[in-house]
């Protein structure tokens, strides 16, 4: 009698752990909003405003502030702020020429935002802090160029037998930052090489690793 009670809590113990809703863990699109809602944070409370870039009016980009053009040491810049996209953009064209799926970390990581570049400091625990530039489209059309040079980028993989990545992100020594095709981690290379070591297992644990750089916004 005594032992059928004690199953019986034991089963019911199980019964609950597994009912009871297990924490999720962060997405791409999670770390995404975190890294953006930082940068328009930290760009109002140092500088009063959103952050600058670069103004070309032959690439116009729903992410520019209109009536915010300002000329600098760097040249004529304009405020701007990351718009989420709804549903997010497809790397159709992408897919089409290459006849394969394109990672879903990498889809959501492009297709989610309209945005400039951003800046950022990336550190783990077994790696020291280190600057890189994560890219991203501002634009549909800036998209399809982006999309031509991961074609490039995707047929040179090819060519010389390499495995399928993606490039995000680049750092101030000229490397890239991949995302691996197969497996889904974040990977450093030099332009036209194999990768040089693994950075993160997945790319969402890789941003959360990313704080925004406040010296250059």
């Amino acid at each position: 009698m005594r032992q059928t009670v004690k199953s019986a809590l034991i089963c019911r113990r199980f019964f609950l752990f597994m009912s009871s809703p297990m924490p999720s863990e962060s997405t791409v699109i999670d770390q995404l909003d975190r890294l953006f809602s930082d940068l328009l944070q930290q760009a109002d409370q140092q500088h009063s405003r959103k952050p600058l870039c670069d103004f070309d009016e032959e690439w116009p980009s729903d992410c520019h502030l209109e009536g915010t053009q300002e000329d600098s040491e760097q040249g004529l810049q304009i405020q701007w702020q990351p718009v989420k996209q709804q549903p997010i953009k497809q790397l159709s064209g992408l897919v089409k020429s290459l006849e394969l799926s394109v990672h879903q970390d990498f889809q959501d990581y492009i297709g989610a935002y309209h945005s400039e570049c951003l800046p950022a400091i990336w550190s783990s625990e077994h790696e020291a802090p280190g600057s890189l530039t994560l890219i991203f489209c501002n634009s549909d059309q800036d998209l399809d160029l982006m999309q031509q040079n991961l074609l490039g980028h995707s047929l040179a993989k090819q060519k010389n037998k390499q495995e399928q990545n993606w490039f995000f992100a680049t750092t101030d020594n000229d490397m890239v930052i991949c995302l691996n095709q197969e497996t889904g981690e974040v990977e450093l290379e030099k332009p036209g090489y194999k990768p040089e070591r693994v950075l993160a297992a997945s790319l969402s644990t890789f941003l959360a690793d990313c704080q925004v750089d406040q010296t250059r916004i």
